[in-house]
């Protein structure tokens, strides 16, 4: 009411909150990145998913682009790498190798057929839930069998702590950097910090071990009365950052 009626001019709202509000005034609307990663993580440990190649074949059954516009409203960016597509870093080339292909991933998961899976989810977060849900629907497309585990937030990290999962939807909020205890992985990122030309090397790396299956990146929503604010680029977590004279990578 306040943005529609009493003078409030700016709003950052989060669009993939059970509490968003829609507004019906007269606005102006633009993204801002605030570096959440959702993902998922594939165990090792599970007797389904103890090959590489298997591990790698989920990022091929999953339809990013259909979670963002369905779930997520358009304000998230389906990754095919650990990178923001917005980023200079993400390499296209490199993410189609990984990207959504049902054919390949009929192939390659043939080797796993009928094998029952559970993917473990945060049911106190109720979009997530439901995407989960979808990327189930997804993955069975390939006669894997998906069975949702879902625990409210204490349960859930139990589970986590225990192993008990053959794969699980995260979120985090990611740093500018990357702080990861594999030390051949860390090693990796310290050179793309470095050099800023090796993070082809670094994604592909995380990428070939299949333990990560980048899903999107989210965005807030930022809404101004229409004609007060001009030329208005927000970078992460930056509603005024203004891009004259500057590159995403400043």
């Amino acid at each position: 009411d306040a943005f529609e009626f009493y003078g409030v001019d700016l709003v950052c709202a989060d669009p993939c909150s059970d509490l968003y509000a829609e507004y019906r005034c007269d606005y102006e609307l633009w993204d801002c990145e605030n570096g959440i990663f959702v993902y998922l993580a594939i165990n090792d440990e599970s007797s389904v998913f103890q090959s590489a190649e298997v591990r790698r074949a989920i990022s091929r059954g999953i339809n990013r682009d259909l979670l963002a516009d369905k779930y997520y409203r358009g304000f998230a960016k389906g990754a095919a790498l650990p990178a923001s597509p917005s980023s200079p870093f993400y390499t296209p080339a490199l993410a189609k190798q990984y990207d959504y292909d049902p054919t390949a991933y009929q192939t390659s998961m043939s080797l796993v057929k009928g094998q029952k899976i559970t993917l473990l989810v945060n049911s106190s977060d109720s979009l997530r839930l439901r995407v989960a849900q979808e990327i189930g629907r997804m993955l069975n497309t390939s006669g894997l069998l998906v069975e949702i585990d879902a625990r409210t937030e204490d349960y859930y990290y139990g589970a986590l702590r225990e192993g008990e999962y053959d794969m699980y939807l995260g979120q985090t909020k990611l740093s500018p950097n990357m702080d990861l205890d594999d030390v051949g992985m860390y090693t990796l990122c310290l050179q793309a910090v470095e050099n800023q030309g090796d993070y082809y090397t670094l994604h592909q790396s995380v990428m070939e071990d299949g333990y990560l299956c980048p899903i999107v990146f989210r965005s807030y929503a930022i809404y101004a009365t229409r004609g007060e604010l001009d030329h208005l680029q927000p970078a992460r977590d930056n509603v005024f950052c203004y891009s004259i004279g500057r590159s995403l990578v400043d």
